[in-house]
């Protein structure tokens, strides 16, 4: 195990990171400028932990030593003693292109800095960072201090060394790490973020409990699109939707209503009356545009196919994967499926 890896962010994802990392035993230097975000980190640490040991998963012993082992820092220069850093920042290109700036004045040539962006290049990324051998895509999800899925991105300079270094460290972290290739949405938000946006779209027309309902029961989940844009945050659900639209074409980009709940700053109400008559119809359709997304990533070498599966099964809790799926219900069915989406992805 690394002995100190520094997590720059102390937002969801990196407070998340900085307890996975410290659950597997590292000294964690947790970084923000901000020393509000950075009280608010710590906060939510605590408060996960706390959640923990109420369900017995940790002792109140072992939460205390993991706490312990996640220093809050306000300065920057603190990284310089991690070797490995994860910056877990908002989805901005210009902002992390120039905390890589500082960063690679600040820490050694050693350290291996990570990009935890879930759908910016990695290599431009990695060209500002002074140092693209030693850098690469380190994709958590949401929880990342419960869930053990993480995406690794080579960038196009990215060398074999250090994607070896970055997975044994994804392994010890007790993660299940895919590789896939640095292209927008790498493989699990490639599909994913069309799936909860095309649920927007449907929701337009059939209400937003229905199609919730609808998408549970068709993918035998417990949190359907829109719980799970709440829980994410409906900003990043907007802001990589932005992204991928911009990057693979306008299907990708938004629905009208995502745009709208963005613009609004709430929290989609999953409220009224549920239509079971349009589940089928919901449940379809939604798998259509996932088989149909699916296919252009296995065609384009992203990632391979039972990693693909993986990553859906264990990321998103899919009891099966869009493979899986696919060949339990046969190419005729799958057809059918995806015959509305092939012009648009």
């Amino acid at each position: 195990m690394i002995e100190r890896v520094g997590i720059a962010g102390a937002g969801k994802m990196g407070r998340g990171i900085a307890q996975r990392t410290a659950q597997a035993g590292a000294h964690v230097i947790l970084y923000d400028f901000s020393p509000e975000a950075l009280d608010a980190g710590l906060a939510g640490i605590r408060a996960t932990l706390a959640q923990a040991v109420g369900r017995e998963i940790f002792s109140s012993g072992e939460a205390r030593d993991i706490r312990r082992r996640i220093i809050g820092s306000n300065d920057i220069e603190d990284l310089a003693e991690a070797g490995l850093v994860i910056e877990a920042i908002p989805e901005n290109a210009e902002l992390k292109a120039k905390l890589f700036a500082v960063l690679d004045r600040v820490c050694p040539d050693r350290a291996v800095f990570a990009t935890n962006t879930s759908s910016l290049s990695v290599s431009e990324l990695a060209r500002a960072s002074g140092r693209p051998e030693r850098f690469i895509g380190l994709h958590y999800f949401y929880h990342a201090a419960k869930n053990r899925l993480v995406e690794i991105a080579p960038g196009e300079e990215t060398s074999v060394q250090t994607l070896e270094f970055v997975r044994d460290f994804a392994h010890e972290c007790s993660l299940t790490p895919i590789i896939t290739r640095d292209t927008p949405g790498f493989a699990v938000n490639r599909f994913f973020v069309p799936w909860y946006n095309e649920a927007a779209r449907i929701a337009d027309e059939t209400g937003i409990a229905t199609v919730e309902a609808a998408a549970c029961r068709a993918f035998g989940i417990a949190l359907g699109p829109f719980a799970l844009m709440n829980a994410t945050g409906i900003a990043v659900a907007h802001h990589v939707a932005t992204t991928l639209g911009k990057r693979l074409g306008a299907f990708y980009a938004p629905a009208k209503s995502l745009v709208r709940q963005f613009e609004r700053g709430e929290d989609w109400e999953i409220i009224g009356e549920i239509d079971e008559e349009q589940f089928d119809a919901v449940g379809g359709r939604l798998w259509g545009l996932v088989f149909a997304v699916t296919d252009r990533i296995i065609a384009e070498g992203i990632v391979a196919r039972e990693d693909l599966d993986l990553a859906a099964r264990t990321g998103l809790r899919w009891p099966l994967g869009p493979c899986g799926m696919a060949d339990e219900i046969g190419p005729d069915e799958v057809r059918d499926l995806v015959r509305m989406f092939s012009d648009v992805v």
